[in-house]
């Protein structure tokens, strides 16, 4: 699904008079009246929020599921043989032949989320009185609102040092823990 239509689905599901979320959550006990959450600036960020970890589960279960699906099973059957409990098998034997995959995940979704201006600006424009600008938008905003794009320009090359800076980090974290599976 295209985060465009993700933003617009998930605004439409927060939306006070239309959407089923405030009523669910006064229901629950959890708002004292159906409002929208991203209209006040305390909650606004967690609608992007909640939209962005719903468009990012599918990518996280893929992965690791192929990840477990790699794990030789006779390491299982022979730690079992050792005597080892299933905390044991799941702390030495998959987990360090997971770990390898988490960071990579995690680090790619880090990234797509320090990219993700289209779902956010959909959802609120970076509203309700800045709360939900982030340094995305915020680039967004400044070459195509504000028509300065030098420095959009300059403001995304300093995010992009920083994120390959970020990534030669975990790579490296990654490496070694390769190296002691």
């Amino acid at each position: 699904v295209p985060s465009f239509l993700s933003g617009l689905t998930w605004a439409w599901l927060f939306n006070p008079i239309i959407g089923p979320l405030p009523h669910w959550l006064f229901a629950l006990g959890l708002q004292a009246e159906p409002t929208n959450v991203l209209s006040d600036p305390a909650t606004a960020m967690w609608g992007p929020i909640v939209a962005n970890i719903w468009f990012g589960i599918p990518f996280f279960a893929i992965t690791l599921l192929a990840a477990l699906k790699s794990i030789p099973s006779e390491l299982h059957e022979a730690a079992a043989i050792d005597g080892a409990s299933p905390w044991q098998r799941f702390t030495k034997v998959t987990l360090p032949f997971l770990a390898p995959t988490i960071v990579i995940t995690v680090m790619l979704r880090t990234i797509w989320i320090a990219t993700f201006a289209d779902l956010i600006f959909v959802m609120t424009e970076g509203g309700p009185a800045g709360s939900t600008s982030t340094v995305p938008v915020y680039i967004y905003v400044s070459a195509f609102k504000s028509l300065d794009k030098g420095y959009a320009s300059a403001v995304a090359v300093l995010l992009l040092v920083l994120l390959i800076a970020y990534a030669v980090g975990l790579i490296a974290i990654r490496r070694t823990l390769v190296r002691h599976v």
